[in-house]
Formats: C-alpha cells, structure tokens, sequence
C-alpha cells in the first residue's frame, strides 16, 4: 500500500512502526466482487500521519452502478491524543441514495445509527470515542423548463478510536476495523453484511 502523509518530507525510514502495521491492515484478505477499493490522498489533519481508503458497492460483478459509496481515513499522532483517548483514529463516511418514502421515515436516523454500531460488532472490533452523525440530503435539479427530479442521500459519518492491546497486535485487530466499514458499505447499500461477520 502507498504511504499517504500529510507530513509528505518525512523519510518513509522514520515513519513510525505502528503506524506502518496499520497501513498494511488497510487492506482486504479477499476482495469482494462487488466491492470497489482505491487508496486516495487522505484530508489535511491535525496529525503528522494520515492515510485513507475511497470505497464503492457496485449493483453486481458486470453493473458498475454504484449502490453506496464512500471513505475510511486513518490518523495517526505519535503521542496520545486526548480527545481520542489514543494515538489512532478512524473516521468513515458512507452514502447511498434513497427512495423518498426511506427519507421521509421518522426511524431512518436511529437505524442508521444502529448500522453504524452493528457493522464494528458484526467484526468484533473493539472501540471507544464513538462520534457521528447521520443526514438526509435533498437535491432538485434545476432546469430551463423548471424543477427536475428530487434525489435524496443518505450520509454517514463516524469517528472511533480503536483499541489495541499492543503494537504487535495492531495488524489483526486494524484487520477488524477496515472490515467493519466494509460491511458498513454494504448495508448501507441495502446489501447483507459480508463473510466477516462473527
């Protein structure tokens, strides 16, 4: 995997170990066929290193149309940081587009919310500092002969700190973590959770 710094003079021999584990777990055992990964510049953070995933649900192996879409960004501080509660951070984005009865139902945000927990524990990637939030996008298009159609996104957003018992082990349970936005992609895709499931 390429090395997305933020910090892009650091000699990649002084790029610190752990985070070095990490980025080699960014990357999927098995590559389902539906699934879509390109490693992409990650967005400027308060941290020296940073690295970030783009991801597509396409409709099957021979339709490209995407189902879902988005991002797993993965920061990294060499000092603990405290509002973290660690030195790593995920940060993941997903959306789907969305009929207008789904944008409209009252229970849409608690069981997205719900997707978001479910996806971490369907790996059993262990976690705290849990942040998100879930939004409903409308867009009308605008044409000379007026309003066009109204198209509604679902977006999610999710922040966690991943817990790790040690350096060694980094590489296994980061494993977990890609994995469980992984299956987040799919469900948000309307689409079962894959074989990572528990």
């Amino acid at each position: 995997m390429l090395v997305t710094l933020n910090a892009m003079s650091t000699p990649h021999e002084n790029i610190p170990a752990e985070f070095l584990s990490a980025l080699r777990a960014l990357r999927p055992d098995r590559m389902p066929s539906r699934l879509a990964l390109e490693e992409i510049r990650a967005p400027q953070s308060i941290t020296p290193y940073a690295a970030a995933l783009a991801g597509e649900v396409h409709q099957s192996r021979t339709d490209s149309d995407v189902l879902a879409d988005g991002s797993l960004t993965l920061l990294y501080s060499p000092t603990p940081v405290e509002e973290w509660d660690g030195k790593f951070r995920f940060a993941a984005i997903v959306r789907a587009m969305i009929d207008d009865d789904m944008a409209r139902d009252p229970l849409l945000y608690e069981v997205s919310r719900t997707w978001i927990r479910d996806s971490l524990a369907s790996t059993g990637a262990a976690f705290n500092e849990l942040r998100g939030t879930v939004t409903v996008l409308n867009q009308e298009s605008l044409t000379e002969s007026g309003s066009g159609e109204l198209e509604s996104t679902l977006e999610l957003r999710a922040s966690w700190t991943p817990i790790c018992d040690n350096s060694d082990t980094i590489y296994w349970e980061f494993k977990h973590h890609l994995e469980s936005w992984i299956n987040l992609l799919f469900t948000t895709a309307g689409s079962p959770m894959l074989y990572f499931q528990q």
